[in-house]
């Protein structure tokens, strides 16, 4: 069996099969405990803005350009850190 591994891709060959596996990511909450699983990362910001809206209005109204930017630098390093 070969194994090689691409951008959090996985591939299993065995017996002339191949079967890609996605490891699932987690990221917790910025501003509370909440986590977040997801595959894909655009999933989990689709996810978390959702959450965001409905539970950190006052966060994601209320911040200005550079608090974006800010917050998507630490969402980057976390989704990076898994």
């Amino acid at each position: 069996m070969k194994r090689r591994g691409l951008n959090g891709w996985q591939s299993l060959i065995s017996d002339g099969e191949k079967c890609n596996m996605i490891s699932m990511k987690q990221v917790q909450c910025l501003d509370c405990e909440k986590i977040f699983e997801n595959e894909v990362e655009m999933n989990m910001l689709l996810d978390m803005q959702k959450h965001y809206l409905a539970d950190h209005n006052e966060i994601i109204t209320g911040v200005d350009e550079a608090g974006k930017v800010a917050w998507m630098i630490e969402f980057t390093k976390r989704w990076n850190a898994n």
